[in-house]
C-alpha cells in the first residue's frame, strides 16, 4: 500500500492574520483622536501610503503604511499617516497624497455616511466640496477627486485600531 506524504500547508504570515481581523471588523465613525485602518467597503482594499502617493493595497502590502490618526482643526477632519508623520491632502491634479507636515487647507476632509454603510470622504478645494474616487493608473487604485455629487464617492469604513494607551489594563496602571 502506498501511503502519501501529508500536504504542505504553508504557514500563516502577518499579512493573512491582518486580512483576517480586519474582515471581522466593522466600520466606526470618524472621530479625532482615534487610529483607523481605512478600507474600501466594496474591494475591502486599503487605503495605503506608498512613495508620498496614496493608493488602495490589500493588507500587508510590503512598504506600505495604513494606519491613520483622525485630527480636526477649524471643524475639518485630517488623517495624519502614522508611519510617514505627513496628512492625507490633495496635490494641483486633485491626486491624493501624503506629504504635508502640517493640516491645512488641503489636508481637510469630511465624511458623509451611507444610508447601507459607511463614508463618503470629501475633499474641500477651493470652496467646494468634491468626492474621493478611485482611478486606475499604471496598474495602481490611485485616489483623487471625482467632479461627481457628493453622495458618488468612494464608500469607505473606518476601522477603529486601539491605542497603545486604550489597549493598557487601567488596574495595572497604578
Amino acid at each position: 500500500m502506498k501511503v502519501n506524504p501529508p500536504a504542505y500547508t504553508p504557514p500563516k504570515t502577518d499579512a493573512d492574520e491582518q486580512e483576517q481581523y480586519l474582515e471581522q471588523q466593522t466600520s466606526s465613525i470618524p472621530q479625532p483622536g482615534k487610529i483607523f485602518i481605512i478600507r474600501d467597503r466594496k474591494s475591502k482594499l486599503l487605503l495605503t501610503l506608498l512613495n508620498g502617493t496614496v493608493h488602495l493595497h490589500p493588507a500587508g502590502t510590503l512598504g506600505s503604511a495604513y494606519h491613520w490618526t483622525c485630527h480636526e482643526r477649524h471643524g475639518w477632519l485630517g488623517f495624519k499617516n502614522i508611519a510617514a508623520g505627513t496628512y492625507l491632502g490633495h496635490g494641483c491634479g486633485g491626486v491624493l497624497q501624503a506629504i504635508a507636515p502640517h493640516h491645512k487647507g488641503w489636508e481637510y476632509f469630511c465624511t458623509r455616511d451611507v444610508p447601507d454603510g459607511g463614508y463618503v470622504l470629501l475633499m474641500e478645494n477651493w470652496g467646494k466640496l468634491w468626492p474621493v474616487q478611485m482611478k486606475p493608473e499604471n496598474g495602481l487604485q490611485k485616489l483623487c477627486k471625482a467632479d461627481a455629487p457628493v453622495n458618488h464617492g468612494l464608500v469607505l469604513e473606518f476601522i477603529a485600531v486601539p491605542s497603545l494607551m486604550e489597549s493598557e489594563d487601567p488596574a495595572a496602571m497604578g
